[in-house]
């Protein structure tokens, strides 16, 4: 995490590691893991790299279950509870979402602190989705953070938001953004299609990666699947299908991505329930997640049909047959033409 001892929205490095990450390396807070179970959190390899790499504005591709939201809460309830007068919010794109993250990922974190730490680091206030602390610090999980002043923000699944709510994407960008101004906002996602505000702040991100970032530009992060250890299981009982071994070989030529054949076996399993949501839930690149279609697309799952078993491509033009075509004017005026042979 670098250092912006020109705004109060990250502590410095030194501080950082000494204080905060300790304490959260160290076991303070307790959690529910993925399996229902009560345990001392302990960073896992995505939040470990993440947290290294945070600089005051980034913007987070990844697949699910990565715990990345859980580690942004965490962050933000102990600068709240160490900082005086520090103010944080996570923006969730559904109220139901907002309150269970509230519940499991502040509140449970809070109320199973040591009882004499919680005892001197009060609340003046606990109401159903904000956390108001003695010392004049603040946390709250909600919908929108339009008015107010925060040191921290962090807004979880914005592709969904920007899909399925552009009104309130924009109402982020334009009430919660500036709310944050001198502080450090964080986003994270699954991909939801190539258009939206989550996709064009991505790419333009992506666009500045190996070059120096300014305090107004965004870090890129992607987090694929592959990268997570617990994605693997016993290829013992996985067939792979001829299209699953051309999927995992063009992984390895085009990306350099050489999978376990554990990795591979989960794939397949995985992609039987996800079918045609796949890439965007579970990404092996960063072009992949956006090659996926958004949810309700038309012909959305024949298309992923035709993908995966390689019927759309490079074809050659068979002079003995017509060519019939297609035309579409779409979106923004783009004018597509689908050329086809009936063979």
């Amino acid at each position: 995490m670098q250092s912006q001892s020109a705004t109060r929205a990250a502590i410095s490095l030194e501080d950082f590691e000494a204080g905060c990450w300790s304490r959260l390396n160290n076991g303070l807070y307790w959690i529910v893991n993925k399996q229902g179970q009560v345990v001392k959190f302990k960073p896992n390899v995505t939040q470990e790299e993440l947290a290294q790499l945070l600089h005051g504005r980034d913007i987070i591709l990844k697949a699910r279950q990565r715990g990345i939201t859980t580690l942004m809460c965490l962050i933000a309830l102990d600068e709240c509870l160490f900082i005086p007068n520090w103010n944080a919010a996570i923006i969730a794109h559904r109220l139901t979402d907002a309150k269970t993250i509230f519940d499991s990922k502040v509140r449970f974190p809070y109320d199973n602190l040591p009882p004499e730490l919680k005892e001197s680091l009060g609340t003046t206030r606990d109401a159903a989705d904000t956390l108001h602390f003695t010392n004049g610090s603040s946390i709250s999980v909600t919908t929108s953070a339009r008015s107010g002043t925060l040191q921290r923000l962090h807004i979880s699944e914005f592709g969904k938001i920007c899909a399925q709510y552009p009104h309130k994407a924009r109402e982020i960008v334009t009430g919660s953004f500036p709310a944050a101004e001198g502080g450090a906002i964080t986003i994270e996602s699954t991909a939801e299609g190539q258009e939206g505000r989550f996709f064009e702040m991505t790419q333009t991100a992506r666009a500045m990666v190996g070059k120096k970032l300014g305090p107004k530009d965004w870090r890129f992060h992607f987090f694929p699947w592959w990268s997570d250890p617990d994605y693997t299981t016993d290829p013992g009982s996985v067939t792979l299908a001829p299209e699953d071994r051309d999927y995992f070989e063009r992984l390895d030529l085009d990306h350099g991505i050489k999978l376990t054949e554990g990795q591979k076996a989960w794939w397949v399993l995985t992609e039987r329930d996800q079918g045609g949501d796949m890439k965007r839930e579970y990404p092996a690149t960063a072009d992949e997640a956006f090659e996926q279609a958004i949810e309700g697309a038309y012909f959305e799952r024949q298309l992923a049909h035709a993908s995966k078993h390689g019927a759309i491509g490079q074809f050659p033009y068979d002079p003995r047959y017509p060519v019939n075509t297609f035309w579409d004017l779409g979106r923004n005026d783009y004018n597509v033409i689908w050329l086809h042979q009936h063979i």
